[in-house]
């Protein structure tokens, strides 16, 4: 068998000879390297767009006002009024509930990114699913429903910004 760059004849299982596989074998190493660092400048652009979606959803999470709520025993079913006998308690993060940040497609470069910083969950709407729990830091978390929408939505409005697709997914405990 001959070189398939020139007319000498190739070395081993190689399809060229010992000049132009030491060549061809630069060629690859230079290809894989550049290959390498795009990667890992893709990897700190993602790094630093997830820093500042996060830092939009801590700061959402900081501004929202939750509508305070009483939780008591009523005096009836039709009856909403409190039974005067019981405690009625006052609950100033208003109503409990869950929101996630939903990324599609799940196999994404942002996505493939997620999965292997932050804690995700499988969507089962088709996607990944980031629980406000991983955004917000546990020193501030609360239950309130109102607080992790306002910090997903801002999340989410920082990653569309930048192309990726994301959305809230929210529901009420």
């Amino acid at each position: 068998m001959t070189c398939r760059s020139c007319d000498k004849p190739a070395v081993g299982k190689s399809a060229y000879c010992s000049t132009h596989r030491a060549e061809a074998r630069e060629a690859w190493k230079a290809k894989i390297s550049a290959e390498s660092e795009a990667r890992d400048a893709r990897k700190a652009e993602h790094a630093d767009l997830w820093a500042r979606a996060v830092s939009a959803g801590i700061e959402a999470w900081h501004s929202a006002i939750p509508t305070p709520m009483l939780v008591g025993t009523a005096k009836g079913l039709f009856d909403d009024s409190f039974d005067e006998s019981k405690p009625v308690y006052h609950v100033s993060e208003g109503v409990c509930g869950f929101a996630s940040l939903v990324v599609r497609p799940a196999n994404s470069s942002f996505a493939h990114w997620l999965k292997a910083n932050v804690r995700t969950n499988k969507h089962y709407g088709g996607g990944l699913a980031v629980s406000s729990s991983s955004i917000v830091p546990e020193d501030i978390r609360s239950q309130s429903y109102e607080r992790k929408v306002a910090a997903i939505r801002a999340v989410a409005n920082v990653l569309r910004e930048a192309g990726i697709k994301a959305s809230c997914w929210d529901r009420l405990d």
